[in-house]
């Protein structure tokens, strides 16, 4: 077993330093400032998450985006955490506006709004500068995908954006923030417990995220987009491997 893989079974999480290049990063620099991608910022501000503008399916808006999602050791990272037949659950950016407290995520983990037969999903993001907590840096709880799935629902059953269980309490956790550079990427297991500050800067803070999944994971619930499928490595799987156990779907 890799160390990375052994980092990640033990911690939920992990930093890849240095993964992308200079002229990657410049790419995707470029990439972001396309008048497409600027308009579908502006079209997809979310007042419910503080004004954090959340942009699905990139890889259909800019070529680069693509390239990147097909990396060669990007997938060679992923291929270690989740297998060799590797799909695009939904790949998005996370962009916090330059307004003080604004686009503040709270605790919650992936899989309750994308529950799937197993747990091989992990969200590898991308930074194109430096992250820190002034600057809304995203925060995880080592360890804490090994509580299983946690309930994200209020008493009546309506879906929350953040978790709300009994078995989570925050005042006993010692959350890590995941302090990157640019070019550095985070990967977070699909029950990892993350958050990420409110923008406190003067600049906006643009994540790029990618969730893959083992192409053997078949969703049971909550979401889809345009990309949900999209193989990046290997080949469709002829057959779907069910080990989640008791698995809570979120309502319609």
């Amino acid at each position: 077993m890799s160390t990375l893989r052994e980092t990640y079974d033990k911690q939920g999480y992990l930093i890849v330093r240095n993964l992308l290049s200079q002229s990657e990063l410049h790419e995707l620099s470029e990439a972001i400032k396309s008048p497409l991608i600027q308009q579908a910022r502006e079209q997809n501000r979310r007042p419910e998450y503080g004004g954090l503008s959340i942009i699905h399916d990139i890889i259909h808006l800019h070529p680069s985006f693509l390239k990147l999602a097909l990396l060669p050791k990007l997938l060679d990272v992923i291929e270690d955490l989740v297998g060799p037949n590797i799909e695009i659950q939904h790949c998005k950016i996370n962009w916090k506006p330059p307004e003080k407290g604004a686009g503040e995520v709270k605790w919650h983990q992936d899989f309750p709004y994308l529950p799937h037969t197993n747990h091989d999903l992990c969200a590898a993001f991308f930074v194109l500068d430096k992250t820190t907590p002034e600057n809304g840096c995203m925060r995880v709880i080592p360890g804490s995908h090994k509580l299983g799935q946690l309930k994200h629902v209020d008493e009546n059953g309506k879906l929350l954006r953040y978790v709300n269980d009994e078995n989570f309490d925050q005042a006993h956790c010692e959350p890590v923030d995941l302090l990157l550079e640019a070019g550095d990427i985070s990967i977070h297991h699909v029950l990892t417990l993350h958050s990420s500050y409110p923008n406190q800067s003067d600049n906006p803070r643009c994540g790029i995220i990618y969730e893959f999944r083992s192409a053997d994971a078949m969703q049971i619930g909550g979401g889809f987009t345009k990309t949900t499928g999209v193989v990046v490595r290997g080949r469709p799987s002829q057959t779907i491997r069910c080990d989640a156990g008791l698995v809570l779907i979120p309502p319609k």
